[in-house]
């Protein structure tokens, strides 16, 4: 019969170091494009999306253009506290701005947006299908989606036009 009475110590780590400890303590600087830059997909690629799946991201720019095909921007599960500022999205052939992951937190400031597009009902310059939060300040939204063939249930609807966004659960 091995009865031992054993006492298990767990030791603390060592401190970090004092330069390692203060990086911590630093807040990062914002990604900044460099003022009046034009973003555009390589050639023979038809999507270049930025996947925003972090906490306290900053895309800022000062008077930029994404100028490319399918969707500029996407955001995860994780994308919390995101501001988006300065930016132009045009050229979109699909939602330029996606939510499909509940608990996403985006902002929009001094965005704009133009000659975009989407597939389907969706949302030309945004679509929502989660639970997400999102604020626009200051933005313009200037697309109306056209559509060229008439809806389920519009008669003569030949050339509608449809929401800019779309915010479905």
């Amino acid at each position: 019969d091995m009865d031992m009475d054993m006492d298990i110590a767990i030791e603390s780590p060592p401190p970090l170091p004092e330069h390692l400890s203060a990086i911590l303590e630093v807040e990062p600087d914002p990604f900044v494009i460099c003022p009046h830059a034009t973003l555009r997909a390589p050639l023979g690629r038809h999507h270049m999306t930025l996947n925003i799946n972090a906490e306290d991201v900053v895309v800022e720019c000062d008077s930029c253009v994404i100028d490319t095909p399918g969707t500029h921007f996407s955001f995860g599960p994780y994308a919390k506290n995101v501001l988006i500022k300065g930016i132009t999205m045009m050229g979109a052939t699909e939602s330029s701005i996606v939510f499909r992951y509940d608990g996403a937190d985006a902002s929009f400031e001094d965005c704009y947006w133009v000659n975009n597009d989407s597939v389907g009902m969706h949302g030309a310059v945004a679509d929502m299908n989660s639970t997400s939060v999102v604020k626009f300040y200051r933005c313009e939204i200037s697309d109306v989606k056209q559509s060229s063939s008439p809806r389920a249930g519009m008669h003569g609807a030949g050339n509608a036009a449809t929401s800019s966004l779309t915010l479905r659960r």
